[in-house]
């Protein structure tokens, strides 16, 4: 269609060509002009076209090379997008490598000694009453006896606890309470308890503002009371067979039972100082739990008393966590003697 059109225009303007030229030689005045007239418009209708399509090839090459450049710079800013990101990702991870350094670094730093964190609540055990007993003092001296071998390092610490009990200290309870629950399991807490009740106890009274203090560390050590009431029995159980005595010595097997006789009635037995009710409370079940439960109660803590459990914290602390297993045992071995079991 375009090229007809062309041809057209092309002949049109030769022959308008042709008759100017014959008006412009064979007429005078008005005929010349005439001629001239057609003669221009001749050539006006070839190269007007021409122009035309020159200007559509220009344009269209224009547009062909606005839109290479614009592909060009998309293809460059999607190089740069991607680039970016890359960098950002690479960043990023650097940022969260960092981090995890850092909060590892944090924690090697954090770790504390378990018999610090004794020392800390011992004194805090300590100060509840307002009192600085002799005879709690003397439970303290024996607490750092067991869990420091050397004398120096029982006088070292003897003396750092006197510094936390003046408030000399840089100990904050807040981090101290931190570190042992990141630290340290449910055993390792229940003998800490235990060291804390043998203080308490020390004057053969349990006061009021002793036993509240007791609850505020249960609550920021996240022990529950039905663990507590399991801890406190078998922490008596030890207690009355003197393993607190500050008078006693290492591998001594004093019982404090000798008061104490055997019995049974149709509610309750008793055996070595516990009850058939405190056996549950140290197995942490009901006492109309089925025989399946008690069972496996028993077998949760003998796993959590195992031994292996505090071998990282020292000599002693395995002592008391098969101390505490005994009991445990026993009060298995009363409360299957109490429902007939096998």
């Amino acid at each position: 269609m375009k090229n007809s059109e062309f041809v057209f225009n092309l002949l049109w303007g030769i022959s308008c060509i042709l008759v100017g030229v014959l008006f412009i030689s064979y007429s005078e005045d008005l005929g010349v002009l005439v001629g001239l007239i057609l003669f221009g418009f001749g050539f006006f209708l070839i190269f007007s076209k021409e122009d035309k399509k020159s200007e559509k090839k220009e344009s269209s090459n224009d547009r062909r090379f606005h839109n290479d450049d614009y592909n060009s710079k998309s293809d460059k800013t999607e190089w740069e997008r991607t680039s970016s990101n890359r960098t950002n990702n690479r960043n990023n991870k650097k940022k969260k490598n960092r981090k995890a350094n850092y909060e590892q670094d944090s924690d090697e730093n954090d770790k504390i000694d378990y018999r610090i964190c004794i020392l800390v609540l011992l004194a805090v055990m300590m100060k509840a009453d307002g009192k600085n007993m002799v005879c709690e003092l003397d439970r303290v001296k024996a607490t750092i006896r067991r869990y420091y071998k050397t004398e120096d390092e029982q006088k070292a610490a003897l003396k750092e606890f006197q510094s936390i009990l003046n408030n000399k200290s840089n100990h904050k309870i807040s981090t101290i309470y931190n570190n042992i629950n990141k630290q340290f399991n449910y055993v390792a807490k229940s003998e800490l308890i235990m060291e804390l009740l043998a203080v308490a106890y020390a004057d053969n009274k349990f006061t009021k503002i002793e036993d509240t203090t007791i609850q505020n560390i249960l609550t920021k050590l996240n022990i529950s009371r039905k663990e507590y009431k399991s801890i406190k029995n078998i922490f008596s159980k030890k207690y009355n067979q003197g393993e607190y005595d500050p008078n006693k010595k290492q591998g001594d097997n004093q019982s404090g039972n000798s008061g104490q006789s055997k019995s049974q009635n149709n509610k309750r037995h008793k055996s070595n100082g516990i009850t058939v009710d405190d056996a549950y409370d140290i197995l942490k079940v009901d006492s109309n739990a089925s025989d399946a439960e008690i069972k496996k109660a028993y077998r949760a803590l003998a796993i959590i008393y195992h031994p292996d459990k505090v071998s990282s914290l020292g000599d002693e602390a395995i002592r008391q966590a098969t101390e505490s297993m005994k009991q445990i045992n026993q009060a298995w071995e009363l409360v299957k003697e109490a429902r007939g079991m096998r």
